[in-house]
């Protein structure tokens, strides 16, 4: 796998302090949508699309392997 087939996820985190907030949610979507990649806030704290988050890599790998963007078994000889 090279760099530019990397699943890139930009996680904003701790959104349950709004108060504290440092970005704006519009800020984090335009740079990641400017950098191609998903923009997903999250709450360690409450759980908050911390499930969703995993879920979606998980998803995105498998879609990659079935339409054979991604060969696992290049990956399982290494080591």
């Amino acid at each position: 796998m090279v760099l530019g087939d990397a699943i890139k996820v930009l996680v904003g985190n701790k959104v349950d302090k709004e108060v504290e907030r440092e970005v704006l949610f519009e800020e984090g979507q335009k740079f990641a949508n400017d950098c191609q990649m998903i923009y997903l806030e999250t709450s360690a704290k409450t759980g908050l699309n911390v499930e969703n988050l995993f879920n979606f890599i998980a998803a995105e790998i498998l879609t990659r392997i079935r339409n054979g963007q991604l060969d696992i078994e290049a990956y399982s000889n290494q080591g």
